[in-house]
């Protein structure tokens, strides 16, 4: 800041020399630098030239998120056309197999395998993807097959076997194994197959097993049927991927996971979006993966499609140079509209120079008082710029000054701070040893001596030992206080449910009986990642002070909830019991702060700045609401990455 003020002082100090150079060569009709006329017409070009500029920027800007948008949806519909087609075609064949299953005179007395041979022929027939049919008996031995392949070879160890013995069975893409031999390759590339299979049943008994193996060319037939002319205008990609992440079609040659699994969960459910792929280049993305229909439980495939970002966003750019390209005529446009204007605006003043030159005195051109105007202005500036220059001068030395003090002050607060809480652990450690021993001793004192003991020393006597625990307590507080902010912050996911019912679990462990039982409720609460013991120590204060000054209430509750947006989750622990003034709300979560007395709720007045100590070390904040007689309810929010 100071480098910046000297840079503008010394600035306006040589222009200042400038003009009372100019001013003192008038009257010998020296011109020198850029006419006015030239300056304004630069000036109204330049701000031109930034208007288009910023404008260009902008349009371009807003056409490529709209672009980018629509070339979104248009991905999109694509996803979910060729993801619903291959879900419908799946659907027909499950239900087709189940169908011919299904057929009584089939099967009426034993499987019968001209019978069946015919079918499965025409079956065949009808969808020429189907690799091949065939039906098995209960020990798995195909019976009867199209073209008469794998006829009386035992299948009894095929997963789509296995599984169709008891439910109509469907598998994903998978390699051939006993066809890969048997059935003619097309391309030159390895057969995958999908199954579909349905149990044979004669009444409850299974007597045999239908299956099918679709080519996967089938889904490639699809894709390009539906999608060539446009991939070939739009250079869009087609990847279908199982539940895993693993690529079941697309580009050959491509990785195996062509997109990390939770990408692809994102991309499913916010349709679209540009992402970074395996290759290293980053695609405009679109995801959609059909659910069950109609009794078929689909196979999970997800259908992706990807364009290129510089593809995808190319009108947006082209839209920017046309308009780039016409601010630049605005910009000369304005450039001689600017010096035309400045030439009419320039010209009184120069007659009036002229006129000051002529009329001038000859002896003021070296030296005496300067009679014109622009001159006195310049004398004056200049006086202006030496005056800012002590003034900078000041400032500097003040500031050097400020920040010695600053730094000074900085080192005694930190020490002073470092001095504070060795004290704090200090007293705290050395009162607690004699603390317990003056308890221990008074209630022995009471045990061995109470009956010989009038009344008021044996209440004097347990006074004491009740002060004794109230300051142990205070002891321990003061310690918990001291290490929340020495302990070392340990971050794993957690439980808040359970971390919350544990902590429950122990205030009601060692409250005092109460006249009413308590309705303590805690709703699902979402996992966050926090220290453990750190976050269960907030849970146990702010459960322990609902339990505390709800305990007078016709009908004690206290609930435990939460709620949550895109940014940070806000848990609350609320109660029915004595409440508080929410003008007061403010010293709650100061050390030693009560707002009631010691007869009426005992406490230490530690705990809740315990709470709000922890929380902000997670980087959230608490704060309370309540009323007098109405209840109260604490809140902390923690960041969702907290």
């Amino acid at each position: 800041m100071r480098h910046a003020l000297r840079m503008r002082v010394q600035s306006g100090a040589i222009h200042g020399w400038n003009m009372r150079s100019s001013t003192l060569a008038l009257p010998s009709r020296r011109r020198s630098g850029v006419s006015t006329r030239v300056k304004i017409g630069l000036g109204f070009g330049s701000l031109a030239l930034a208007v288009f500029l910023f404008v260009g920027w902008a349009s371009a800007r807003s056409a490529r998120l709209q672009v980018t948008a629509d070339a979104g949806l248009s991905l999109a519909e694509v996803a979910r056309h060729l993801s619903s087609s291959l879900d419908a075609g799946m659907g027909e064949r499950y239900r087709e197999i189940q169908n011919i299953a299904g057929l009584e005179h089939l099967h009426r007395r034993e499987l019968d395998p001209a019978a069946w041979r015919v079918v499965l022929e025409q079956l065949q027939q009808s969808f020429r993807h189907y690799a091949w049919i065939g039906v098995t008996d209960p020990q798995g031995v195909v019976v009867a097959a199209t073209g008469g392949v794998l006829e009386k070879r035992d299948v009894a160890q095929r997963p789509w076997f296995v599984e169709a013995r008891t439910r109509p069975f469907v598998g994903d893409v998978h390699d051939a194994v006993l066809l890969a031999r048997l059935l003619p390759q097309v391309d030159n590339e390895p057969l995958r197959l999908v199954d579909v299979a349905a149990p044979i049943r004669e009444g409850e008994r299974m007597v045999g097993v239908l299956g099918a193996h679709l080519s996967w060319k089938w889904a490639q037939e699809l894709r390009e049927q539906a999608l060539a002319p446009v991939e070939a205008a739009r250079h869009i990609e087609v990847i279908v991927v199982n539940r895993a992440g693993e690529q079941l079609l697309g580009p050959k040659g491509g990785p195996r996971v062509p997109l990390a699994p939770a990408t692809v969960e994102r991309l499913t459910q916010q349709r679209h979006g540009i992402e970074p792929w395996q290759d290293g280049r980053r695609y405009l993305s679109a995801a959609h993966r059909a659910g069950p229909r109609a009794g078929y439980p689909g196979l999970g495939w997800t259908v992706l499609v990807r364009q290129p970002v510089s593809i995808a966003t190319a009108p947006a750019r082209h839209l920017q140079w046309r308009i780039w390209g016409y601010g630049l005529f605005g910009v000369l446009g304005f450039g001689l509209a600017g010096w035309w204007l400045a030439g009419r605006l320039a010209a009184p003043l120069r007659r009036v120079a002229r006129e000051a030159q002529l009329q001038a005195p000859q002896h003021d051109a070296v030296g005496g008082s300067p009679q014109d105007e622009v001159t006195q202005l310049a004398y004056a500036l200049g006086a202006l710029v030496t005056q800012l220059r002590d003034r900078e001068r000041e400032l500097v030395s003040l500031n050097e000054t400020l920040e010695h003090r600053v730094a000074e002050r900085t080192r005694a607060l930190e020490q002073a701070n470092a001095d504070l809480q060795s004290f704090t652990r200090t007293v705290s450690h050395d009162l607690k040893g004699p603390i317990g021993s003056v308890g221990s001793a008074t209630r022995m004192a009471l045990e061995l001596s109470g009956p010989q003991l009038d009344t008021r020393a044996r209440d004097l006597l347990s006074l004491s030992a009740a002060e004794c625990d109230r300051l142990g307590v205070l002891v321990d507080e003061l310690l918990a206080l001291a290490r929340v902010d020495q302990q070392a912050l340990r971050r794993e996911p957690l439980d808040m449910k359970a971390l919350a019912q544990a902590a429950a679990a122990d205030v009601l462990r060692s409250a005092a009986p109460a006249a009413v039982p308590l309705d303590l409720r805690i709703d699902d609460l979402p996992p966050i990642d926090g220290d453990p013991v750190l976050l269960r120590q907030v849970w146990h204060n702010l459960l322990s002070n609902a339990v505390k000054f709800s305990r007078r209430a016709a009908q004690p509750r206290v609930e435990v909830g939460v709620s949550s947006d895109e940014r940070r989750h806000v848990f609350h622990v609320r109660d029915n019991g004595a409440g508080f003034d929410r003008q007061l709300a403010d010293r709650l979560f100061d050390v030693f702060q009560r707002l009631h007395s010691q007869d009426e709720f005992p406490g230490t007045g530690v705990g809740l700045s315990i709470v709000k100590r922890i929380v902000n070390r997670h980087g959230g904040e608490v704060w309370a609401e309540g009323a007098p007689g109405q209840g109260a309810c604490f809140y902390f929010a923690l960041p969702r990455s907290a």
